[in-house]
């Protein structure tokens, strides 16, 4: 099954959904040491729990603060560079990959991401219209949406290819 991309108009807000095709149980499996969510439809792995906290006996405990567009960058720069592994701000496609579309309330796959309440988080993809603005994911509604680059602060979740 594809995703499927629909636009949703809020108040004047543009907003777009993709329709989940895999069953989370089916889709993702825990890596090294239980710090890493392996998607292997996508064939990337995420941070288990968003950037600044870490995972401690089946949760994520730790402040998470907010940065810009540029700031999230530097800091997947710095982690890269640190844990010799490409992290990286995640795609559109990719970060709306965790959602569970078994859930009856449009979630994220909280079996492996129980930490996460929901909230904003970034993505690399630009929207070509706006050159100010970036895609983001709101895992409290499951919407997509747009944020400002330089005006908006949000948390940071990071991925990896696998190739």
């Amino acid at each position: 099954m594809k995703a499927s991309l629909a636009k949703v108009v809020l108040l004047g807000c543009t907003a777009v959904y993709f329709g989940s095709a895999a069953i989370a149980s089916e889709r993702f499996t825990l890596g090294r040491l239980g710090e890493e969510i392996i998607d292997s439809k996508q064939n990337i792995a995420f941070k288990r729990c968003p950037e600044y906290q870490a995972w401690q006996v089946n949760k994520c405990i730790g402040t998470m603060p907010e940065y810009t567009f540029a700031q999230a960058n530097e800091r997947a720069a710095q982690v890269a560079s640190e844990l010799g592994k490409p992290w990286r701000l995640p795609t559109l496609k990719e970060l709306h990959g965790l959602f569970d579309v078994t859930s009856e309330k449009t979630t994220i796959a909280s079996k492996f991401f129980p930490s996460d309440a929901g909230g904003s988080f970034w993505t690399s993809t630009k929207i070509s219209s706006y050159p100010d603005s970036i895609w983001i994911v709101k895992f409290n509604s499951g919407l997509l949406s747009e944020a400002s680059k330089s005006k908006s602060l949000m948390p940071l979740r990071l991925v990896r290819s696998l190739n």
